[in-house]
């Protein structure tokens, strides 16, 4: 069990991260296409630790898991935001490059997210845990596959939003 709970510390940390990365890259986001997938992103982030901490704090007491404990949901907000981006498409002009950057750290950091979970998720036997670590490990893809659509849409919205309307399309 120590080695689930150090797993679980891990997992947190990665979290904490994540929502302080994200909260500061919103700050320092020009764009506000950028501020809003970030302040999302961090929003998200913020429920996963609060889920995380949930198991760590009944496997620490229990010594086992409760099948009560509630599971992550995905959500829907920051596809929303990609959503009102088409229909507005202010920025007209490529992002700034910290934009960019940020954009790449942010996807860095969710595909250690993504390993973390992948093998809490292969390394446990309980079915429930399991499950937990894979729907964490789905929105991290989510979020990854968010951004990389993100850094798309600010290097090039124009060609972003033409894509993306040939796809609807078809």
């Amino acid at each position: 069990m120590p080695e689930k709970l150090t797993a679980l510390k891990t997992a947190m940390q990665l979290e904490i991260d994540g929502e302080a990365y994200y909260l500061k890259a919103g700050g320092k986001s020009i764009t506000p296409f950028a501020q809003k997938l970030f302040r999302q992103l961090a929003a998200e982030e913020k429920i996963h630790l609060k889920k995380i901490e949930e198991i760590y704090k009944a496997l620490q007491k229990k010594g086992k898991l409760s099948e009560k404990l509630n599971l992550v949901r995905p959500s829907s907000a920051v596809q929303d935001i990609f959503k009102k981006a088409t229909g507005k498409l202010k920025d007209k002009a490529p992002a700034e490059s910290s934009d960019l950057e940020a954009v790449k750290t942010a996807m860095d950091m969710e595909e250690k997210s993504i390993a973390l979970y992948d093998g809490l998720a292969k390394d446990t036997r309980s079915s429930f845990t399991k499950r937990f670590f894979v729907l964490l490990s789905y929105e991290e893809r989510g979020h990854y596959l968010a951004l990389f659509d993100a850094y798309d849409y600010l290097t090039d919205p124009a060609a972003w939003l033409e894509k993306k309307e040939k796809i609807m399309l078809d």
